[in-house]
């Protein structure tokens, strides 16, 4: 589909407002987790998972996004393993927050990156 004009313009200027939004939620979210990294595991996933929870309702808001879940009834109540595709980077903040408590396997490459890397440490990962 080729997109062209004021339609182009519309598109970058709200993708641009996105990312004005997703960087400090991010950055905040982050440095909340490396505070929080004293307390149970839980407790400082959901602090972490809260601006997961913030970019999802600013990928709405500014976006007209919005997530519906079908066959939640069968996602287990025991522990079990999930298997993400990684189609964007969407599936990564979803799957975190609804999935609480949860165990991630990343490349440890993630833990340099200032901030993010840090909050990323402070949830306990699998790294490889």
């Amino acid at each position: 589909m080729q997109v062209s004009g004021p339609y182009k313009l519309f598109l970058l200027i709200r993708a641009i407002l996105f990312y004005a939004g997703f960087l400090p939620i991010i950055g905040l979210f982050s440095l909340l987790a490396c505070l929080f990294a004293f307390m149970p595991l839980r407790h400082t996933q959901t602090v972490a998972t809260t601006g997961n929870f913030l970019l999802l309702r600013w990928l709405n808001l500014c976006c007209g996004i919005s997530v519906v879940i079908e066959g939640r009834e069968n996602i287990p109540k025991q522990p079990c393993v999930y298997l993400s595709n990684h189609q964007s980077t969407w599936e990564t903040f979803f799957l975190q927050r609804m999935l609480r408590p949860v165990c991630t396997i990343l490349k440890r490459e993630l833990f340099y990156i200032p901030f993010f890397g840090w909050g990323l440490y402070a949830m306990h990962p699998i790294e490889v």
